[in-house]
């Protein structure tokens, strides 16, 4: 028993750390959605500009 106390602090913030990475992930994907949205009413109304060329070769 005295084994898992030990651990008990270090699985608590491994679960603190896991919460809020995803959190974060989230949120990305929530403003990759928003632009995705934004960029397709712009086509839609005409208003986009073409693609940049990429400069990379």
């Amino acid at each position: 028993m005295n084994e898992i106390i030990k651990y008990i602090p270090a699985l608590g913030f491994l679960l603190n750390l896991t919460i809020f990475i995803i959190g974060r992930l989230d949120k990305k994907a929530e403003k990759k959605e928003k632009r995705l949205k934004e960029t397709q009413t712009q086509i839609e109304k005409g208003e986009c500009f073409p693609p940049r060329k990429s400069t990379h070769k």
